[in-house]
């Protein structure tokens, strides 16, 4: 019974150091595990938090043009998204990281003895408050400002000369202009010195008394190849899907669009900031990358400490009950050897 006890006592005792040193390699796993795992969430933190903490400028990529107004913003906007495209890995990526394209076109014309800016602007009605009437829809319609309908004594259904290719405009609405805080929206970029001036006296010495004329797009598409603007192309990131996995290829895209030969041939000016913005979140995860790396060398050498400790204990303590068990049976043997040599000795005797 003894033997049999010290067998299970030491079965016992190895037993919990199988148990120990499956715990610690569990651990080990874990902490291993858990660094590129913090690492991978960190880094989709700093990322996010430089998007969303940008001014809408910052991670846009804006591109201006010049020339006769029929198609100008259209070719403009093409070629960027082709640009993008090429780059990314086709439309659906373009569509996956940037907002729609918003195109603007701005012309001046005279009216009332002032130069007047005439501007188109993508869904420019849903952005904009109207005061009376309803947002122009057909070639030659406009709407006007507060500030022009004040003073030009204007309202919809009215007419207004113009000295330019674009005759007579017919008034459907008037509009408010927006609010300052508006106009820091990425949709208001570069707006707030080309369509409001006379509300923006900082941006002109000596501005027109009213703001822009708001008109669609078929009114530039319809204009005599005389008549000049100037055209603008805003792509801004969505930031919410933007991953880690993309800077690489956004930065490059970018970077080729800043260079591109055809823009370059259309007297077109692009710019933007992302790239920059890019350098700024990867210097970010350089910072982060040495702490998590010690992190992480301190728990595995935590754990293979732990799994020392439980092996050596081990060592010391699991063989007892073994010794114990051969013990026992040696004892047994050295009996059972005296009793043969009693056994021997006293049959010589006998014989004798």
């Amino acid at each position: 019974m003894s033997l049999i006890a010290g067998t299970l006592r030491g079965a016992w005792r190895r037993a919990g150091v199988s148990l120990g040193i499956l715990l610690v390699a569990t651990v080990a796993a874990a902490a291993a595990a858990a660094g590129p795992a913090y690492d991978a969430a960190a880094r989709a933190s700093i990322l996010q938090d430089n998007l969303h903490n940008q001014l809408p400028i910052a991670r846009t990529v804006e591109v201006d043009g010049a020339g006769p107004v029929v198609g100008l913003a259209s070719n403009l906007s093409s070629q960027v998204t082709n640009v993008l495209a090429g780059h990314l890995g086709g439309p659906a990526t373009v569509a996956r990281l940037f907002q729609p394209p918003v195109e603007a076109i701005l012309a001046q014309v005279s009216t009332g003895g002032h130069s007047t800016p005439l501007t188109w602007r993508t869904d420019a009605c849903a952005h904009l408050q109207l005061t009376a009437g309803s947002c122009p829809r057909e070639a030659g319609q406009v709407m006007v400002s507060t500030s022009y309908a004040r003073l030009s004594q204007v309202r919809p259904g009215d007419t207004i000369a113009t000295a330019s290719g674009y005759g007579h405009l017919a008034v459907t609405g008037v509009y408010a202009v927006p609010s300052g805080p508006e106009f820091g929206t990425a949709y208001w970029l570069n707006s707030e010195c080309a369509d409001f001036i006379f509300e923006n006296p900082k941006c002109l010495i000596n501005p027109p008394p009213w703001d822009a004329m708001f008109t669609p797009a078929a009114t530039f598409d319809n204009a005599p190849p005389s008549e000049q603007g100037n055209a603008t192309v805003l792509d801004v990131l969505r930031s919410a899907n933007v991953r880690p996995t993309d800077l690489p290829t956004l930065k490059a895209a970018v970077n080729e669009l800043l260079t591109d030969p055809t823009l370059q041939g259309m007297n077109a000016s692009p710019t933007s900031s992302i790239p920059q913005l890019i350098d700024q979140i990867q210097a970010g995860w350089q910072t982060l990358d040495v702490p998590v790396f010690l992190i992480t060398c301190q728990l595995l050498l935590l754990t293979w400490l732990l799994l020392f400790l439980i092996v050596t204990e081990a060592a010391e303590a699991t063989p007892s009950g073994f010794r114990e068990g051969a013990l026992f049976m040696s004892k047994q043997l050295r009996r059972e050897k005296g009793g043969r040599d009693c056994r021997a000795v006293h049959s010589n005797e006998s014989t004798v």
